[in-house]
């Protein structure tokens, strides 16, 4: 059975199982395991290879409790990827609406263009008409 998968920057896709591995480290720390030795830290400069952060990582593939946990840690919430793209940016492409809504009650900008000048507002208001769009067609 192949893990769940969401799309981050330009169509790449990330399945639950390649968020990273700061991502495992952080559930380390948490857990109390010795972390020395291994990588990055999940606050500012940690990523994945490819630059994203984990904050980005959790909120693109829908891991709720992973964004709570971050944003308790003081993850840096509009931490972005090489192509701009912030975690509630993530949220809301790949329709993960609770941690969309977390992300913007802990003060994430909504107006923080991407790479492509996408920004969260745009994404939610295109989500919204489509939702719209789609109730009135089946009314």
């Amino acid at each position: 059975r192949r893990a769940p998968r969401a799309e981050v920057d330009g169509g790449e896709r990330v399945d639950r199982e390649g968020c990273g591995a700061q991502l495992e480290a952080f559930q380390e720390e948490e857990s109390g395991t010795d972390r020395r030795d291994r990588g990055p830290d999940y606050g500012p400069g940690a990523g994945d290879d490819a630059g994203r952060p984990p904050i980005v990582l959790a909120a693109t593939s829908g891991e709720t409790e992973m964004v709570r946990a971050l944003l308790e840690k003081k993850a840096p919430i509009d931490g972005e990827t090489p192509e701009g793209t912030t975690a509630l940016l993530a949220a809301l492409t790949n329709g993960h609406d609770e941690i969309a809504t977390m992300l913007i009650e802990a003060g994430a900008d909504l107006n923080r263009p991407n790479s492509s000048g996408l920004t969260p507002l745009i994404v939610a208001i295109a989500r919204e008409n489509l939702a719209s769009s789609e109730r009135e067609r089946l009314n």
